[in-house]
């Protein structure tokens, strides 16, 4: 069969499979498959223990802020955060993602688990995009 232009055309303007779409907060909360396929950094191990430790009741250090370039991972890490705090047992894809902190991360992961045993039904998140910096970069 003869190669057409079209054909051509079609395998030049294919995505490859490494890149993924954004995460939208909104529509993929819950979304076990994202969760399940987050895949801990240092830096990431790092912010969700500061974050369960804070939420301690003796706790000081409270507030947070994710400050980290596009397309680091800061909204996938929302997504698992809040997935912990929601405490739901369909959250299969949080052993995921606790299975692979405490290979690489366990001191970190203690956290988490610390977090999760105690059954704390709340984690205040408030997340924020500041469109106006990202227009700055862009420009």
């Amino acid at each position: 069969m003869p190669k057409t232009l079209a054909s051509e055309q079609s395998k030049i303007r294919g995505i490859s499979s490494h890149f993924q779409r954004s995460i939208n907060l909104t529509y993929d909360t819950g979304n076990e498959d994202y969760i399940a396929g987050y895949i801990p950094t240092p830096n990431g191990a790092s912010a969700l223990s500061a974050i369960f430790q804070g939420a301690e009741p003796q706790a000081t250090h409270r507030a947070h802020v994710l400050h980290a370039p596009y397309g680091s991972g800061k909204s996938l890490l929302s997504l698992v955060l809040s997935a912990v705090a929601d405490h739901s047992t369909e959250h299969k894809a949080i052993e995921v993602v606790q299975d692979r902190l405490n290979r690489h991360y366990s001191e970190e992961a203690s956290f988490i688990s610390q977090y999760q045993q105690k059954g704390q039904k709340h984690l205040p998140l408030r997340v924020q995009v500041l469109l106006d910096e990202l227009a700055e970069f862009i420009d």
